[in-house]
């Protein structure tokens, strides 16, 4: 006897006879039934959380109450690439009616799924290169091109060099093809390609790479046309001839709206850039958040450099250093290693370009400085007086301002307590009692953002704003294995795909245009392009990223981003083993940590505290990133103290850093 439901489509129940879950779910999604609309919106995976499986009739059935059900798709070998790669796209494509949708990317059905999941995006091959690269020349310029270029070469392991060359040398040398026009023959040929090479060397040589360490076709190809060009110091060039000078001037015209304490140390660090002096020449600008310090530092770093001296500004984070006219990182100027101790030291070499940079520069400005552990200042005050020939000064004798604010987050030292990160701070290294203190006060930069106290809630609030942004959400998937792992086989994908790591961009990263974003590697710090760096999205391609910088002396300029390949340490307590992602290197930043705010003054900001502060210094650089009380609207869960009608939260404070030499 054969029974079934009067209700449910004949249709439906002779092709039970056959029916597996996923079949059956491919039926679901298919279905015009009101209660069935939701598993349109759902991976395979996640279809037991509002339906149950019914395995006498073959059917999802739904579910008449929510359910926290977990479902789990099974281990697949990548050897069985078919099935794997049907495994990979049920991760990731919602609602699919049949295998054939599943096998169809944007209108076109692959014949396998393999091929489905390559022109997906799931999987590597330089396709996603040439793409981003075709995407990028139709809107921009031959220089930003190779800006792009040398991103991709540095940052995404393109594995076809040369053949990326070649299909896109028409668009990297574009200007230069017009500006020889009028040559003939080889010799047109060979300015345009020299030149094309010799632009993109010097943007890789700010990464420490050269075109001499790829696969394409080299400078010394052209030993005719390299004459002197080769021989100068772009370094020093950059340093000379980088800055416009009707902005120096501007700045400099301006000097007299400084106040009186702001003149004193302006005139204490000129005196000692023009006339050196031993014991005089290393000073600290100390002054609270938003009392003017950058401001100053920008009418000193003009003067300088209108006065045809070398002054060379680092900062201790990417933001701090976006804010600084012609600033970089510190470790990316002064090459200081990754892994510290007592005995590092900086990787300058003594017949390099950067050698010669720090011996011709006349300053060196160096922006929150008390962020930086001391090994790391240390390693940098050995470097110089190493290659400078100089061991009985302090920095190799060169007149140093550093800037900053003991009241601020001090150098991160995991678990450690007050003491340890006392002891890290660059106060209590040897070249600090050589410094002599000035203070600062009043200025301030204008914008707005939302502080928070940890990178969860930063995501999470950064997820409810963008939400509410007009405009279509573009979403953006990694691809994800272990660095020790090639074929997959040690983890399944989504479970890397659910990894989270500070540092490292989200598997999903789902983006607006015209959001704000937050840039998270050094991409070109020469060019503004900083871990910290705020940016506003233009237009978002399938495997570029078009976004201008938000504020700082760069406000405005286009920055291409491409996807690059981020690799975990292996060191986090929730993932003990080597991630390797290859996603955009960007996050929503409508909020940030505190952390991350350090080196800013804002106009506007929100403060969210959903638990107390946690370390020395984070609640006064929250407070103290606008410049009045009527600024700041703040939000504290559980504020209330027994007895008490005011609202409070904790203020942690290492009172030992204020009294240590």
């Amino acid at each position: 006897m054969v029974v079934f439901q009067p209700n449910v489509d004949p249709d439906r129940v002779l092709g039970r006879a056959g029916s597996t879950m996923l079949t059956s779910f491919f039926e679901l999604c298919a279905s015009t039934e009101p209660e069935d609309e939701i598993a349109k919106t759902m991976l395979y995976q996640e279809i037991p959380k509002e339906f149950s499986w019914d395995a006498k009739g073959k059917v999802w059935v739904r579910r008449k109450k929510y359910q926290a059900a977990i479902g789990r798709l099974i281990h697949v070998s990548p050897m069985d690439r078919e099935r794997f790669y049907l495994r990979l796209l049920l991760c990731h494509r919602k609602g699919p009616t049949s295998f054939e949708h599943l096998r169809t990317v944007d209108g076109v059905v692959h014949p396998t799924f393999q091929a489905a999941a390559m022109h997906s995006g799931f999987l590597e091959n330089d396709q996603e290169w040439i793409a981003c690269m075709s995407e990028a020349s139709a809107f921009r310029m031959p220089y930003q091109l190779r800006q792009l270029f040398a991103t991709l070469l540095v940052y995404s392991q393109v594995s076809d060099v040369r053949g990326l060359w070649d299909q896109f040398y028409d668009e990297l040398a574009r200007d230069f093809a017009y500006k020889y026009r009028n040559l003939e023959g080889q010799t047109k040929q060979d300015m345009i390609t020299f030149h094309t090479l010799k632009s993109l060397n010097d943007l890789l040589q700010i990464s420490g790479q050269a075109v001499a360490g790829f696969d394409l076709p080299q400078l010394s190809d052209y030993p005719t046309l390299v004459l002197d060009s080769l021989l100068e110091n772009n370094l020093i060039r950059r340093e000379l001839e980088g800055y416009d000078h009707s902005v120096l001037q501007d700045v400099d015209d301006h000097t007299d709206e400084l106040n009186e304490g702001q003149r004193t140390i302006y005139d204490l660090v000129l005196g000692a850039v023009h006339n050196p002096q031993p014991g005089e020449n290393l000073i600290f600008i100390d002054g609270p958040g938003g009392t003017g310090k950058s401001t100053l530092l920008k009418h000193i770093l003009a003067s300088v450099r209108l006065s045809g001296k070398i002054a060379i500004a680092v900062a201790s984070s990417g933001i701090a250093a976006l804010l600084l006219m012609g600033g970089w990182t510190a470790h990316s100027t002064f090459k200081i290693p990754l892994k510290l101790d007592e005995k590092s030291v900086c990787s300058i070499h003594k017949q390099s370009k950067l050698k010669k940079l720090f011996q011709e520069a006349s300053l060196i400005i160096w922006d929150e400085a008390p962020t930086t552990h001391r090994h790391a200042f240390e390693a940098v005050d050995r470097s110089l007086r190493d290659v400078l020939n100089n061991d009985e000064d302090p920095i190799g004798g060169k007149t140093v301002v550093l800037s900053g604010d003991f009241l601020q987050i001090l150098p991160v030292v995991v678990r450690g307590t007050p003491a340890e990160t006392i002891d890290a701070c660059p106060k209590s290294s040897h070249p600090w009692s050589h410094f002599r203190q000035a203070i600062a006060t009043d200025e301030y930069f204008a914008n707005r953002t939302i502080l928070t106290t940890t990178n969860v809630m930063v995501h999470r609030i950064n997820d409810t704003v963008a939400a509410r942004l007009d405009g279509d959400a573009h979403e953006y998937r990694s691809i994800d294995k272990l660095q020790d792992d090639d074929d997959w086989n040690f983890f399944e994908p989504e479970i890397l795909n659910s990894v989270n790591i500070n540092g490292i961009p989200p598997h999903k990263l789902t983006l607006k245009k015209g959001a704000p974003i937050l840039l998270m590697r050094n991409l070109n710090p020469d060019q503004g392009h900083c871990n910290g760096t705020r940016l506003r999205v233009v237009e978002l391609k399938p495997n570029v990223i078009h976004a201008k910088i938000m504020a700082g002396e760069r406000r405005g300029q286009d920055v291409l981003i491409p996807r690059i390949v981020f690799i975990s340490g292996g060191n986090d307590a929730s993932f003990p083993y080597q991630l390797r992602r290859k996603q955009f290197p960007v996050q929503t930043a409508f909020a940030m940590t505190i952390n991350k705010a350090q080196g800013q003054t804002v106009h506007n900001l929100g403060l969210y505290l959903p638990s107390p502060c946690f370390s020395h210094g984070q609640l006064y650089v929250a407070l103290s990133r606008v410049t009045a009380p009527s600024k700041i609207k703040a939000v504290i869960e559980y504020p209330e103290l027994e007895e008490s009608d005011g609202v409070y939260t904790a203020n942690i404070v290492y009172r030992q850093i204020f009294d240590t030499a």
